[in-house]
C-alpha cells in the first residue's frame, strides 16, 4: 500500500456528477458517475494505490405499500494496486440487494450485499469484503 510519509504529498483531482431521485413509472432513480483526472504521489510521481480512475453507480428503488425493494449496482475500472504501480486491480462490478419492512414504528432492513462476490473486487478500497448478508432494525418513538 501507500506509505503514511506520502499521504501530505499526494494530490487528487476528480469530478463527480450525480442524480438524485429521478422518478419515472414509481421507480426511483439515483446514480453517480466519478472521475478522476490525476491522482498522483507529488514526491514519486507514480500514481496513488487504490484510487480508480473511473466509478459509476445506479440505484433503483421501489415502493410496495409498507415494502421497499432496492437494487444497487457499482463499477470501476481499473486502478494500480500498489504504490511502485507494478500491478493493477482490473476493471470491475457488484450487486447488492435491499429490503426494508415496515413494522408499525419499527423498521427491518435486510440486504445481500456484493452478490457477484469476485476476487478482484476485493482491490478496491483494499478492505471490501465478499458477498454478506445484512440484518438491522430501527424503531422512531
Amino acid at each position: 500500500g501507500i506509505k503514511a510519509a506520502n499521504l501530505e504529498k499526494s494530490e487528487i483531482l476528480s469530478h463527480t456528477i450525480s442524480l438524485d431521485e429521478l422518478c419515472f413509472a414509481k421507480i426511483h432513480l439515483s446514480g453517480s458517475i466519478g472521475i478522476v483526472d490525476r491522482a498522483k504521489i507529488l514526491s514519486s510521481g507514480r500514481n496513488v494505490p487504490g484510487v480508480v480512475s473511473r466509478r459509476a453507480s445506479l440505484m433503483l428503488r421501489r415502493q410496495f405499500s409498507d415494502v421497499e425493494l432496492s437494487i444497487q449496482s457499482n463499477w470501476w475500472g481499473s486502478a494500480w494496486e500498489n504504490a511502485e504501480n507494478t500491478s493493477t486491480a482490473e476493471p470491475g462490478h457488484d450487486l447488492s440487494l435491499f429490503v426494508a419492512c415496515k413494522l408499525g414504528p419499527a423498521r427491518l432492513n435486510l440486504s445481500v450485499v456484493n452478490l457477484l462476490d469476485e476476487e478482484k473486487e476485493r482491490l478496491v478500497g483494499y478492505t471490501r469484503p465478499g458477498r454478506r448478508f445484512l440484518i438491522s432494525s430501527e424503531i422512531q418513538f
